[in-house]
């Protein structure tokens, strides 16, 4: 079986081409704030009223197209808290839904868009911001110039809420930012913990499945053991970005 476990694991990593640093494991919250402007689409009654945005993301989750420009990370949202004005709470549920980044189109920008796929918050034309495709998980990230956004949600009391591209985002502290990161944090595939994921990982991470021993950089299928289950995600991890 050990032998079985690295001749697959062998003949696997033999497809590789380069490496990446690997990816943070833990749970990360954006915030984005800023003024409810009247637009030509806009309906309900919230207009001109300040809004802050939060949601709560699981940077555990694979980007389902690692060759593409763009990140898409299906059922990263662990949640989302939407205010308006002084009172009024969305009742939208992100929890479930797909984050993606783009990296291009003047700078780049986030997706977030709940399960249905019928409700979305777009913070785009973010600069410099994004070279890599990669979810943004360090909280001292905060994001200048202001961005443009786009809300389009469905309220269940409300109806449709749209403004496109009418987002005012000025605000103290800046209007994106990740104001929180993963504690005590795993780098997946970090199998000799130096930091990143690479190639020197393989070793010591075919050791840790012969072995039968747990080790939580090892886990990259995140199901709680360390197996045959965990070559996949590795070599993912490796080959990602």
């Amino acid at each position: 079986m050990n032998f079985l476990i690295r001749t697959g694991l062998s003949l696997s990593l033999c497809f590789l081409f380069f490496v990446s640093a690997g990816q943070l494991y833990g749970q990360v919250t954006y915030s984005i704030s800023g003024n409810f402007e009247t637009s030509e689409f806009f309906a309900g009654p919230l207009d001109g009223a300040s809004f802050v945005a939060e949601f709560e993301i699981d940077t555990s989750v694979l980007d389902v197209d690692p060759e593409s420009d763009r990140g898409e990370y299906p059922g990263a949202i662990l949640s989302a808290s939407i205010v308006f004005g002084d009172d009024f709470v969305s009742e939208v549920d992100f929890s479930g839904g797909t984050v993606t980044v783009q990296r291009d189109l003047g700078g780049g920008g986030i997706f977030l868009q709940d399960k249905s796929g019928d409700n979305i918050i777009l913070v785009f034309d973010l600069g410099n911001a994004f070279d890599t495709d990669g979810l943004p998980v360090n909280p001292a990230m905060q994001f200048t110039p202001s961005p443009d956004s786009v809300f389009i949600l469905e309220e269940p009391t409300l109806g449709s809420i749209f403004s496109f591209l009418q987002v005012s985002l000025a605000s103290t502290p800046p209007a994106f930012a990740v104001i929180s990161g993963p504690v005590d944090s795993v780098v997946l595939g970090d199998a000799n913990l130096d930091g990143g994921a690479d190639f020197f990982d393989i070793s010591p991470f075919i050791g840790v499945l012969t072995s039968g021993t747990f080790q939580d950089e090892a886990d990259c299928n995140r199901d709680g053991s360390c197996d045959f289950l965990d070559i996949a995600p590795f070599i993912e991890l490796l080959s990602d970005r």
